[in-house]
């Protein structure tokens, strides 16, 4: 999973949840009690040179956060010619008055990870900045020396790193290593995967009226299937579909049927309109009004719903689907 920095917060609930909403402030701990929990405990240790940093935690949400402490993700993946499914495993956690956020993706779970990314971020109240960024990945360096064990009844699994070489990402010669383990359990088990087949629907988008392949000045729009799913946990489900060129998407995250998070990338075209790479927030305040999420035949409808960046205001219309 590529790794970006956004530039425009859509929930005041997922920036919460995500800078340590859990199990470190005691009316949490009061209320788990009494609550199922997702949970994250970590027994990891961050390594540079001689410098050891421990990323000791035991971190939990309640079932109905919007961001759980730990996330069991099926991805389908509707480029692939037989839709193949992988997994994502993301641990959330604070460790040192910081917030990490570590995600594994697996194309099989007897091998090696695709990726593992850990995202460092330091929060204050309801805001999070950037700190730093750690990866292994075919593009650096691939990810050897793990194991992991996963209950797929459950959703539970344990990553464990054995001096797993990983980089940091402002400063690709600063080499780390990562030790120790990672755990995560769910409240409920994870969703059963539904067959959802590509269909032969013709789907379009437009912003402020005006089909989306002449607003950008490119050719021809692809139309607006998804590229993939992913079901996370037992309520929550995200959507990606491009929408143009390799790298222009609509991300959607559904939970209980509802929207709760959209993202509309405009990365194909970032040199050419806003100079970098850019994240468009769609407005959380009327998701409810202005998008609408059909769960019999998983399609998205976008009444008018406005899109923000900077100076720039839009609305966008239209259907996504499989």
């Amino acid at each position: 999973m590529d790794i970006k920095k956004y530039t425009f917060i859509t929930l005041s609930s997922f920036v919460l949840s995500a800078c340590g909403g859990g199990s470190d402030s005691g009316a949490d701990n009061n209320r788990n009690q009494s609550q199922p929990t997702n949970r994250t405990k970590s027994q990891l240790t961050l390594a540079y040179l001689n410098d050891k940093t421990p990323l000791f935690a035991d971190f939990s949400t309640d079932i109905n956060n919007d961001t759980p402490a730990y996330n069991y993700g099926q991805v389908l993946n509707f480029k692939s010619p037989l839709s193949s499914k992988t997994y994502t495993f993301t641990y959330n956690f604070t460790a040192n008055d910081l917030t990490y956020m570590i995600e594994a993706e697996y194309l099989n779970l007897n091998s090696q990870p695709i990726s593992v990314n850990i995202y460092e971020k330091n929060c204050n109240n309801d805001r999070c900045l950037y700190s730093r960024s750690f990866t292994c990945k075919p593009t650096v360096f691939v990810c050897n020396n793990t194991a992991i064990t996963v209950d797929q009844n459950t959703g539970a699994s344990t990553l464990t790193f054995n001096h797993t070489k990983i980089v940091n990402l402002d400063d690709y010669k600063q080499l780390n290593y990562l030790d120790g383990s990672i755990t995560g359990s769910l409240a409920q088990k994870p969703q059963d995967v539904p067959d959802i087949f590509p269909t032969g629907m013709q789907y379009e988008m437009k912003i402020n009226g005006e089909n989306i392949q002449y607003i950008l000045a490119i050719t021809p729009i692809k139309h607006s299937h998804y590229e993939k799913i992913r079901l996370i946990n037992h309520n929550i489900i995200e959507f990606w579909t491009n929408i143009a060129t390799e790298g222009d998407s609509i991300h959607i995250r559904i939970k209980d049927n509802k929207p709760i998070l959209g993202i509309l990338s405009f990365n194909s075209i970032y040199d050419i309109i806003f100079g970098y790479d850019t994240e468009l927030g769609i407005y959380p305040n009327i998701m409810n009004d202005k998008i609408i999420y059909n769960p019999k035949n998983y399609e998205i409808t976008f009444n008018g719903a406005e899109v923000e960046w900077v100076n720039l205001h839009m609305t966008l219309s239209g259907t996504i689907g499989p």
